[in-house]
């Protein structure tokens, strides 16, 4: 910035954007606006209200890229609670955060502000969590710089008809500047993939122990890490496809997919089959066998579905699911479903819009899932 020859280059004021995730999850709007639900929470009535969310959270499934609910719920533990009380705000990593917002989000929606507790409180956070979904669908290129301003000032509105005023730090403020980012950039900006970059480094010099040289020894083996990883043949492909390890398909998948696919065999030739765990269903999504996932059908209807298996034929991606039958819309952002484990069918793999967290009413055998806003 101080460097004369590129004062016609470099114009910091303008080319500066905002990074939301630490706007939000960093010690940031999430962090302040989810202490200060639970607290009043607390303060109606419901002290609980910890534990009653490590519960909830622990019944849910997540897609298999995110690990385990269980795991999650632990932002929720006896410990954790203690903590946040002292700090004054809730602790999580921001990626907890994220893989958390929307479940407790319905929770409040379908449960406290059902029962009439904490209303200002909970709108606010439900404001918050429409705005993270938004911001995570921008990629898509699918939110409008107007949208996303609605949803800011609505949150910010939410946030003061709370009394949340004088809790509002400068973070809160990052987010106005949001929409023009959207409009002048056309995408914005998120620290994720640059904070996982962290355990590279942290992979190469744990064990570093001699000093002299820590930083020319670190950045020499990050350095042949990144070119031996921009070597894969696919680590720019981001088309639909099966996602290495891919294996030959076994026999009895072999005998389904020949059950369905035999007539395209040519002169009697075999066809070929391979499958892998996973697979790439669009630019901004890969799905895992077992995920739940929302999928196209051919009457132009959005249904959930239970992936059995992926697979590829003639290296063309398909994919077997279970459809379920949609039951009733349960808030703004969840829908409740029939498992249909008879109604199998195998459907090109770029049917499937996106993995889905989910979970299971023991009661009645529905299953809720959670619904991304741009495929409500």
């Amino acid at each position: 910035m101080l460097d004369r020859d590129l004062d016609d280059t470099v114009f910091p004021a303008d080319q500066f954007c905002h990074d939301w995730m630490h706007a939000i999850f960093v010690q940031g709007c999430f962090n302040t606006v989810l202490y200060l639900t639970l607290r009043d929470i607390k303060d109606s009535g419901i002290t609980d209200i910890y534990s009653r969310l490590h519960a909830y959270i622990a019944m849910w499934t997540l897609p298999r890229r995110l690990g385990s609910a269980k795991a999650l719920s632990q932002i929720f533990s006896p410990k954790r609670e203690s903590s946040d009380e002292r700090a004054k705000t809730f602790k999580c990593q921001a990626s907890d955060g994220l893989s958390a917002i929307s479940i407790i989000a319905i929770y409040f929606e379908l449960v406290i502000m059902a029962a009439g507790f904490s209303m200002l409180a909970c709108a606010a956070f439900l404001a918050l969590a429409d705005l993270v979904d938004l911001l995570m669908s921008v990629s898509t290129g699918l939110v409008s710089a107007d949208a996303l301003r609605d949803a800011v000032k609505h949150f910010l509105d939410a946030c003061i008809a709370a009394g949340w005023r004088k809790f509002m730090h400068p973070k809160f403020h990052w987010l106005v500047h949001l929409a023009r980012y959207l409009r002048k950039w056309g995408m914005l900006l998120s620290c994720f993939v640059h904070e996982r970059k962290h355990r590279m480094v942290k992979r190469y010099s744990s064990d570093v122990f001699n000093t002299r040289r820590n930083e020319w020894s670190v950045l020499s083996e990050v350095t042949c890490h990144h070119i031996a990883a921009l070597r894969e043949t696919n680590v720019f492909n981001f088309g639909v496809g099966l996602i290495p390890p891919i294996q030959p398909a076994p026999p009895n998948m072999r005998d389904f997919l020949d059950a369905t696919f035999g007539d395209l065999a040519d002169g009697g030739l075999a066809l070929n089959y391979t499958t892998a765990h996973c697979a790439r269903v669009n630019e901004f999504h890969v799905c895992h066998t077992r995920d739940v996932v929302l999928v196209t059908c051919s009457d132009g209807h959005t249904r959930a579905a239970e992936v059995w298996f992926h697979a590829a034929v003639q290296d063309e991606p398909c994919s077997l699911v279970s459809i379920w039958d949609h039951i009733a819309d349960l808030g703004v952002t969840a829908r409740s479903w029939r498992e249909g484990a008879d109604n199998k069918l195998v459907i090109p793999s770029a049917d499937i819009l996106a993995p889905c967290s989910y979970k299971r009413n023991a009661a009645d055998g529905s299953v809720m899932t959670l619904v991304p806003c741009i495929y409500r």
